[in-house]
């Protein structure tokens, strides 16, 4: 008996989102779950019903910071950048250093052509993200995509040599970063280091 009972029981749990649907219809009132559905819902790219999670999420715990930015990330995939930008700057004013908000307000700055306002937030994502960043899932794509941004931000504000040493850190971090490779590649150029150069728009190449 107790076997059939935990076989019934495992069919309902056989994947992510079964399981949160489950959760939820026991305890709606639960934001940890519905923020955690959202985030199921968000990798597999239905934005529209992440967005109602974590709207949700936030209904429930109005100060959950990482809700904040992961609907923004949300509705920055959706276009809608000033939207997201109000939900990473209120994730910035209940955890200011919360370096992945910084990052992505200085990403929609970047975008929208602000290129001191994207220094600004990358700067200070590094400055403050380290220890977020060394979190198992963070640990390459953390600080590299970073750097590789800040040197794209250097780079449109016409100082590709400050930019340069920020994809080298990129590159360290994170050896296969193919648009690092590129974008340094095309730096090196511009002060005719044709040599350095072309064996990084090869590693490009090879990584794609």
């Amino acid at each position: 008996g107790l076997a059939v009972l935990t076989w019934r029981q495992s069919s309902i749990y056989s994947d992510a989102e079964t399981f949160w649907k489950a959760t939820l219809a026991a305890n709606p009132g639960c934001w940890r779950a519905h923020y955690i559905y959202g985030d199921t819902l968000s990798d597999q790219g239905r934005l529209g019903e992440a967005i109602a999670q974590y709207q949700q999420a936030l209904h429930i715990q109005p100060d959950y910071a990482y809700a904040h930015n992961n609907l923004g990330n949300a509705l920055r995939q959706k276009g809608q950048l000033q939207a997201a930008a109000n939900h990473y700057r209120k994730a910035l004013e209940l955890q200011p250093d919360f370096a992945w908000a910084d990052c992505n307000l200085g990403a929609i700055a970047l975008q929208e052509g602000q290129v001191d306002a994207a220094i600004t937030h990358f700067q200070r994502a590094l400055q403050t993200g380290f220890r977020e960043f060394q979190r198992p899932q963070y640990a390459l794509a953390g600080p590299a995509q970073v750097y590789f941004l800040l040197g794209c931000a250097l780079a449109r504000k016409g100082l590709p040599e400050e930019a340069i040493p920020h994809y080298r850190e990129a590159l360290a971090i994170q050896p296969n970063l193919a648009e690092a490779h590129y974008q340094l590649a095309t730096a090196l150029l511009a002060r005719h280091e044709t040599g350095e150069a072309v064996r990084h728009y090869q590693d490009r190449k090879s990584v794609v």
